[in-house]
């Protein structure tokens, strides 16, 4: 079948709006009780990238969409369940909504079909990614529009080859993660990118753009952009 894949990882992506006004006004120690609650949640999300079984990052968005961002990958998809709803449920989030969410996985598919082995460091990369090691993010969804499905196999793998080209010029400067959102969710695959220089997120996206597949078949519905926060920074972000 011409639509086989090699999957890894799931990855949720969680965006929150805060209400400042009404954070602002709830107690420091409060602040500081509900904080540690987080900081105990995020142990266990380090515990798994520890064991290999996962990863997970945290950041501040730009822009109205959101504020705070938190991505998180797994092994097991019952585990991220479980961790989505006991972040939904942190005292910390009692003045902010949960505005955007997004699921996931981590896949490689027969396009690369010569690449395909677990010995290989690259299907590795994309499969288990350890996500966050950027300073800036950039997450947006995906869709093809419906006559790519209809393409030949070999013509679609003709595009995504000069399509990955582009992104292979970027190799060093980016990390550059697409994962299948088939049945997860409203779209059909997201991105994931991680850039030291915020720049090169323009630089790709719109190099992108002229490549055949994205300029007849793409369809990108929007985009949220921010900064990683490392985990020593995120008391700063939430108790000043």
């Amino acid at each position: 079948m011409d639509f086989d894949t090699k999957n890894g990882w799931y990855f949720l992506h969680l965006f929150w709006k805060i209400d400042w006004p009404a954070y602002k006004q709830v107690d420091e120690e409060v602040k500081r009780a509900n904080f540690g609650e987080l900081n105990q949640l995020l142990d266990e999300f380090e515990e798994s990238v520890q064991n290999g079984q996962g990863s997970y990052a945290t950041g501040r968005v730009i822009g109205h969409k959101a504020d705070f961002a938190i991505m998180i990958l797994h092994e097991d998809i019952q585990t991220l369940i479980d961790w989505q709803d006991r972040l939904k449920r942190l005292d910390l989030f009692n003045e902010a909504e949960l505005v955007v969410s997004y699921l996931s996985v981590c896949e490689v598919t027969n396009y690369l079909l010569e690449k395909l082995t677990d010995s290989n460091p690259y299907i590795q990369n994309k499969l288990r990614p350890k996500i966050g090691v950027d300073k800036y993010f950039c997450f947006y969804p995906m869709n093809r529009k419906r006559d790519w499905f209809s393409l030949p196999f070999e013509e679609r793998k003709r595009m995504l080859s000069s399509h990955n080209r582009v992104g292979k010029g970027y190799d060093k400067k980016i990390s550059h993660y697409v994962t299948n959102s088939f049945g997860f969710d409203d779209h059909q695959w997201a991105v994931t990118l991680g850039v030291d220089d915020f720049e090169d997120i323009k630089n790709i996206v719109y190099e992108m753009r002229f490549d055949e597949a994205s300029a007849k078949y793409g369809d990108f519905p929007y985009f949220i952009t921010g900064e990683f926060l490392q985990r020593d920074q995120l008391e700063n972000y939430f108790i000043r």
